[in-house]
């Protein structure tokens, strides 16, 4: 069982240990995780040997946990956002293979259904959703790492691999990366290449309509604790 959640005090840059979680959440990792500004959501994730299909919405004003629709096939680091209302989970793994399927929540109705499947299988990958779309970058296929990325149009159902016929891939393979939205790029930070853990950082700049490789990003951590 999981004993225990940290939270981040903004006003004190703290940490804190909230209350446990609730009984029926048993010890898992690998999970993916989202928020729709309300509620935190997670989503799959391995438990021992077992990959898991559950879903669970958090509740941080009363420190509440409680169970949503399990999805419709197991996986565990899967890519996930929220968008509209929505929960969109993409790839992920079981335990002997990557997958390529992608399913979405309705949190209207707590329904499952499915979304055409990327192009390429994908686990450990980057989500992100950047000017009403979704990005889905890096990764493994489960015999290498990937530069490329994907873009989920939810508008049309429809999968972009270029952006006017421009193909857009990272500059270095990263799996286990960390993606977000900042100013209106996105940065893509660390990972692993299958061979290294990375501490370089790429930003992509819709303007520019390309990734930005930028070295000058290494903090010694004498630096962090002054």
């Amino acid at each position: 069982m999981v004993d225990n959640q940290k939270t981040c005090n903004t006003d004190c840059s703290q940490w804190f240990v909230r209350k446990y979680f609730s009984k029926m959440i048993n010890s898992f990792c690998c999970l993916a995780m989202c928020s729709d500004g309300n509620y935190v959501y997670l989503i799959g994730g391995m438990e021992g040997d077992k990959c898991r299909n559950d879903c669970y919405q958090y509740n941080p004003e009363n420190n509440t946990w409680s169970s949503l629709a399990p999805m419709n096939s197991e996986r565990s680091q899967a890519g996930i956002v929220y968008f509209d209302e929505k929960i969109y989970v993409f790839g992920g793994s079981t335990l002997n293979r990557c997958l390529s399927s992608c399913e979405v929540l309705s949190l209207a109705t707590n329904e499952w259904t499915s979304c055409p499947a990327m192009k390429e299988c994908r686990r450990g990958c980057g989500a992100v959703v950047y000017r009403d779309q979704i990005w889905i970058i890096g990764g493994s296929n489960g015999v290498s790492v990937l530069t490329s990325i994907e873009i989920f149009n939810p508008q049309t159902n429809e999968w972009l691999m270029n952006i006017n016929n421009n193909q857009i891939s990272l500059h270095i393979a990263r799996i286990g990366l960390g993606v977000t939205v900042c100013q209106d790029k996105i940065y893509a930070i660390g990972g692993f290449d299958g061979r290294t853990f990375l501490k370089s950082v790429e930003v992509y700049d819709e303007f520019t309509r390309q990734w930005r490789l930028n070295y000058q990003n290494s903090i010694k951590s004498s630096e962090i604790d002054e």
